[in-house]
């Protein structure tokens, strides 16, 4: 079935008010609930106070390459972390559930970057000091260290107690582990990840990755609404690496996922950004479509690399008490790399007022300016 879209007028006003949130990992939303009214705009609702909301952040690749191993070992052996996520942590903290694209192995101590990825455990619990709850594993490098790293990368998120999707190890875990249903204040989200592929490196005989099957997909989706999920979040690993606008499989891959009735479909895998989409179907039912959001962090110096964004999604519930996708906003972020500004680490910090990050940003925003959809730029943050 066709679906016909009714684009949303989104007042900047709301999205000033989503960044004014208090930030701690409760936070409310703080914005207004909307309705649709009848020209398909869509208004401030006059609901009471004390209806739901949620929020939900999505960051792109995080990545490990040689470059940032480098700077990150110490004399005496350890990888040290700290201070890489500080400048953006409150945001990510300031959101009711976080979720990153986990873009490398834990695979012991054997550490290496690109072409085949494999990182300290310090890595990952700083993603998670940072305040990410969920990680993604169906990714092209996930088998980066083969069976064993896969297994290995599983075994140490569930120690470190974080949500993790996409890999497992074994067909019988994923069985156990699906369908997954996070309660985020009240809004039962089922979440999916997927990759277009893995580098050419198959999984053995127990491990499994899921890769982009649309009869796959339709059956988990089944799975999740036959298990109560409100809203559905299903990431995709997909598209042109480099490519800031989205390649005709990407489309029609988020076609068909909207005809399955996905609320957020959300996107990595370019390592730069693409546009956003906040879209609204005849039936009232709102869609954010993220095509790619960047690198989270990275070694990688090509100007529209060297950064990324972070995709928040405000959830709420309409005066018939269906969960909806309220509104969105992207906030850019740009690498640090060691020496800059004196800088001995690698660290990730606002692209917005960071000089060295201008590149990036100008880039970024003609994309954004040009394609985005109901979309706005987060435009004032109190950390």
């Amino acid at each position: 079935m066709k679906i016909t879209h009714a684009l949303i007028s989104i007042a900047i006003t709301l999205a000033a008010a989503a960044c004014n949130s208090t930030s701690n990992t409760t936070n409310n939303a703080g914005n207004s609930s909307n309705d649709t009214v009848a020209d398909g705009a869509i208004a401030p609702s006059s609901a009471p106070a004390q209806i739901e909301k949620a929020t939900i952040l999505f960051a792109g690749d995080a990545m490990q390459h040689d470059s940032q191993l480098r700077a990150a070992r110490r004399p005496d052996g350890t990888y040290d972390y700290s201070g890489y996520f500080t400048a953006v942590e409150p945001y990510i903290k300031g959101a009711d559930y976080a979720v990153v694209n986990l873009e490398t192995t834990l695979g012991g101590n054997d550490y290496k970057g690109y072409p085949c990825f494999s990182s300290p455990d310090s890595y990952a619990e700083e993603l998670k000091q940072a305040g990410f709850d969920m990680f993604l594993t169906a990714n092209n490098h996930c088998l980066d260290s083969r069976d064993a790293g896969a297994r290995r990368t599983i075994e140490v998120l569930d120690k470190m107690g974080v949500d993790h999707i996409g890999s497992y190890l074994s067909a019988a875990e994923r069985a156990n582990r699906l369908p997954m249903i996070k309660d985020i204040k009240g809004f039962k989200v089922g979440f999916l990840d997927y990759t277009y592929g893995t580098n050419g490196i198959r999984p053995g005989c127990d491990i499994v990755v899921d890769y982009i099957d649309t009869t796959l997909i339709k059956r988990d989706i089944k799975a999740l609404r036959d298990a109560g999920a409100e809203l559905l979040c299903v990431n995709m690993h997909w598209g042109i690496e480099y490519k800031q606008l989205p390649v005709p499989i990407q489309t029609q891959l988020a076609s068909f996922l909207a005809r399955q009735g996905v609320e957020l479909i959300i996107g990595g895998h370019p390592h730069v950004i693409q546009p956003i989409e906040l879209r609204e179907d005849n039936d009232g039912t709102r869609r954010l479509t993220v095509y790619s959001m960047g690198n989270f962090i990275s070694g990688m110096k090509k100007t529209d690399t060297q950064g990324g964004i972070m995709v928040k999604a405000f959830l709420s519930r309409g005066k018939n008490g269906k969960a909806m996708v309220e509104s969105a906003e992207y906030l850019p972020v740009f690498v640090m790399r060691p020496g800059m500004k004196a800088t001995r680490n690698f660290r990730l910090v606002m692209a917005e007022g960071e000089p060295a990050a201008l590149p990036f940003l100008k880039s970024a925003t003609a994309i954004f300016d040009r394609y985005n959809i109901n979309v706005p730029r987060c435009k004032k943050i109190e950390l």
